[in-house]
């Protein structure tokens, strides 16, 4: 997810982890609660709802809407 992608109230799913091959695994729907701020090590972070503290907004994607 790139940082114009994130708004307040955005449908996300969350990966907790990524592993080095880049499989995504843990995957959970969840909504962004914050603007984005970058940690003085360059990484991009929000927070997220049901977490603790920020994630990095490379674990988040966008969920698509669906067609009715």
């Amino acid at each position: 997810m790139q940082k114009s992608e994130v708004i307040i109230g955005q449908l996300v799913t969350y990966f907790a982890v990524i592993k080095e091959d880049g499989t995504k695994l843990n995957p959970c729907t969840t909504r962004i609660l914050s603007e984005v701020t970058e940690l003085p090590s360059g990484e991009e972070v929000c927070q997220i709802e049901g977490k603790r503290g920020l994630v990095s907004i490379k674990h988040l994607e966008i969920v698509p809407l669906t067609e009715n």
